[in-house]
């Protein structure tokens, strides 16, 4: 099955958890009080899930999101989806 929309932010720590939200700050908030300390969430990738379930990293997202028509606003910087330039699939 081929990705085809993004539905939510992300963080994948090194270890490999992820931890999903609206935006990336509560992704942050989310593994902070699950117990991740502050350096390992600073360490995290950033980026976004798809609608099959994999995380790819916001160069990725973005092409995925544009392709999908989810890009309401872009901001900069133009290579890179952020959690406010996209809707999220209803």
């Amino acid at each position: 099955m081929k990705d085809s929309r993004i539905i939510c932010a992300a963080i994948r720590l090194l270890d490999g958890g992820i931890f999903q939200g609206d935006y990336h700050g509560q992704c942050i908030q989310k593994a902070s009080e699950a117990g991740v300390s502050q350096k390992d969430t600073q360490l995290a990738d950033q980026g976004f899930i798809t609608d099959c379930g994999r995380f790819v990293n916001r160069k990725i997202a973005l092409g995925i999101a544009t392709k999908a028509g989810q890009i309401k606003h872009k901001h900069k910087p133009e290579h890179l989806l952020l959690s406010e330039d996209y809707r999220c699939p209803n």
